[in-house]
């Protein structure tokens, strides 16, 4: 009896085995998948994170595209400008150049028609009034040349 005694706490001990393994084995899956479940969320966390960081990336790009589109046009805004003011500038200097040509040539013409009114008075006008006459017509010319320096 003693035998069947032992025999039968055998039996009872390796069926609680094999139900301890049966519940260590459920526990065991339940943690798998839960770990499988968190790790899939990490996953799906990490590719939204990525997602959002390159989402971030284009909306950074487009404002930066947008501030050098807004930056360009404004420099060819300024660019057609200064070829205008170029334009204008050299054209002042042509009519700058042609009054003082003119200038020049009417007062030549004026200091001849006084020297010839002063021979036919019988006075002959002195060094000293041309070279006052010159001085004047030069202090003219650089008046103008100063006035079409500030205009342009």
């Amino acid at each position: 009896m003693f035998v069947y005694g032992f025999l039968l706490a055998g039996i009872i001990f390796c069926l609680g085995g094999l139900t301890g393994d049966r519940v260590a084995a459920r526990y065991t899956r339940k943690r798998t998948v839960a770990l499988m479940a968190k790790t899939d969320a990490i996953a799906r966390l990490q590719k939204q994170k990525e997602v959002l960081h390159s989402i971030n990336l284009l909306r950074i790009r487009n404002e930066h595209a947008k501030e050098i589109e807004a930056i360009g046009s404004e420099i060819a805004g300024l660019q057609a400008q200064l070829d205008f003011c170029r334009e204008d500038a050299a054209q002042l200097v042509e009519q700058r150049n042609e009054i003082h040509e003119r200038y020049a040539k009417l007062l030549t013409r004026a200091i001849s028609i006084r020297k010839t009114l002063g021979d036919l008075n019988g006075e002959m006008p002195t060094r000293r009034d041309l070279k006052h006459s010159y001085r004047t017509m030069l202090d003219r010319v650089g008046a103008v040349y100063e006035s079409l320096e500030d205009v342009s």
